[in-house]
């Protein structure tokens, strides 16, 4: 993550605000400022998609109202406008959505909880994950990708905002080379990976992979059609606020990297700190360890093993295990085989071309340098 900043809106930021206010809804305020440990604020650097990166979180939102509407209390906010991207005037979109009341559930806060309450919160988790691993889509959602709205207002598959499936794909198999055709792509065009061309026999074994291998290996992993899911695609507590009083979740915001795929996909992107994300097989990495006792169960590795992974808060992945089981979830050991090898295949795509490469996030402030890729994804590949 990049170093953390000031917290400040822009006089232009400010404007906008008070435009979009005055020429959509009347509106005229005094003052706009930030609430310090609300969710007025997001990070925007991210790469997605400038024409439907909008569609698709509004969209995103509204189904989610509906897969957790049988909490006790919404945690989902109510969107009162909203603006697609201009992309002749390149002029920003916007939702405007219900203010959320809740504390960030960052890692200090999280520390701070005592066992009862960090229990409450994991539990409250484990339910709204729940819901939304067994919520039905409507049937105007077909196929797997991003979210749009069609003519009439419902929502559909599209383009998704991340990862580049340019289309609603009728198929997840035709969604995962989606992500792939996009990747190569991107890799020939990254000032950084160059296309992997100066890395001794690199690009001709990618080349051979890509041909021979990618296809067979997904076709092994996963169904063509496995049930379509709504992957919120960035479960970190981050994005969750919750009551200090009560230790009850309050709201679950930012579906940014919203899409439609499989049950596993969203252990490709959720809950680094609680559960940990499903990462590909490397044998010589601390790392897989967590991997083994996620997709195996915690009893597959040893307390030495353990003990070799100081990165692991064990204590935390064994309770959170422990709530995904109790409120039903469906976990990573439950979907073997087959994540195991998705998930190889899914770190190789993001691998070609990372995301920190693009030139929209990649710079000084991320603390990574923009000659050489970082140390780890030469290996990964």
């Amino acid at each position: 993550m990049p170093p953390k900043k000031d917290l400040t809106i822009t006089a232009e930021t400010k404007a906008r605000i008070h435009d979009i206010l005055q020429s959509e809804f009347g509106r005229q305020v005094e003052s706009i400022a930030l609430q310090p440990g609300s969710n007025n604020t997001r990070y925007t650097g991210a790469d997605l998609n400038d024409a439907v990166q909008v569609q698709n979180e509004v969209g995103a939102y509204s189904l989610a109202r509906i897969a957790l509407a049988s909490l006790d209390v919404p945690v989902t906010p109510r969107i009162y406008g909203w603006h697609a991207v201009d992309m002749d005037t390149k002029a920003p979109g916007w939702i405007l959505q219900e203010f959320m009341r809740g504390a960030v559930l960052n890692d200090e806060a999280f520390g701070k909880l005592d066992r009862t309450a960090k229990d409450s919160v994991v539990a409250d988790i484990a339910r709204i994950f729940h819901l939304l691993q067994q919520y039905k889509l409507p049937a105007s959602v077909v196929g797997y990708g991003g979210l749009n709205f069609d003519d009439d207002g419902q929502v559909v598959t599209g383009p998704t905002a991340i990862h580049g499936a340019t289309k609603a794909c009728a198929t997840y198999h035709e969604l995962y080379n989606e992500y792939l055709k996009t990747q190569l792509r991107r890799m020939d065009e990254c000032d950084v990976v160059q296309g992997w061309q100066d890395t001794s026999d690199m690009r001709a074994r990618i080349d051979a992979f890509v041909e021979r291998g990618f296809q067979p290996l997904l076709e092994r992993s996963i169904e063509a059609n496995p049930r379509p899911v709504l992957i919120h695609g960035d479960l970190n507590m981050l994005n969750f606020l919750y009551d200090p009083e009560t230790s009850r979740i309050t709201a679950l915001v930012d579906w940014s990297f919203s899409h439609v795929a499989s049950l596993s996909d969203e252990y490709f992107y959720s809950f680094p700190e609680l559960f940990h994300i499903v990462v590909p097989e490397d044998p010589t990495s601390p790392a897989n360890t967590i991997r083994q006792a996620i997709l195996y169960g915690l009893d597959a590795v040893t307390n030495e093993d353990k003990a070799a992974t100081p990165m692991a808060d064990w204590t935390l992945i064994e309770r959170t295990n422990a709530a995904f089981v109790a409120a039903g979830v469906t976990r990573p050991a439950d979907l073997m085989p087959g994540i195991d090898a998705l998930s190889d295949l899914y770190w190789f795509i993001q691998n070609l071309s990372p995301g920190l490469f693009s030139c929209r996030v990649c710079g000084p402030e991320w603390g990574h340098s923009r000659s050489k890729p970082p140390n780890g994804t030469q290996k990964t590949l």
